[in-house]
């Protein structure tokens, strides 16, 4: 059974929020799955907006 892939907003002021709800995915999960962090810094290069300085945090950027 291939797994469910999930993506999880990252911003690195969060990072024990975006490892608690991976935790409790994986731990709950009663399927394989495969979780992603969705992180504005590993789009360098391929996403280049420019970024507002009114958007709260990386997470809402990268959204």
């Amino acid at each position: 059974m291939l797994p469910v892939r999930v993506f999880i907003g990252f911003d690195p002021c969060e990072t024990v929020a975006y490892h608690v709800l991976a935790h409790s995915i994986m731990r709950r999960s009663s399927v394989p799955v495969s979780i992603t962090p969705v992180d504005v810094r590993h789009l360098e290069g391929i996403y280049t907006r420019e970024r507002d300085p009114k958007q709260s945090n990386e997470f809402s950027f990268s959204r």
